[in-house]
């Protein structure tokens, strides 16, 4: 009866480890997928995308060029108001003279 406990114990005990073996392999299988996936998520990030530096480009450009199309905006609307200013009044053709001196 003992013995027989014995073995049914031992036979356990022998499932418990090989449970525990499988286990162990199952995260180590695990841990390996991980350090995979984190090691092509790196490579993804360092990656540049196709196309993605030229979009960059002409954005910079496009940024330049509005600040350039602004700046010329300004000094237009400056040159135009100091001619504005500046422009001598129209004279009055002699019609318009003799009505004001009535």
């Amino acid at each position: 009866n003992n013995y027989k406990r014995l073995v049914d114990y031992d036979k356990e005990r022998n499932q418990h480890l090989a449970n525990l073996v499988r286990f162990q392999d199952y995260l180590k299988n695990l841990e390996q997928e991980k350090e995979n996936y984190l090691i092509n998520i790196q490579e993804a990030l360092n990656t540049e995308i196709p196309g993605i530096e030229e979009l960059r480009k002409k954005t910079r450009q496009q940024k330049e060029i509005e600040k350039i199309l602004a700046k010329e905006i300004k000094e237009y609307q400056a040159k135009w108001k100091q001619y504005l200013a500046t422009k001598p009044l129209p004279e009055l053709s002699q019609k318009q003279n003799k009505i004001k001196a009535l």
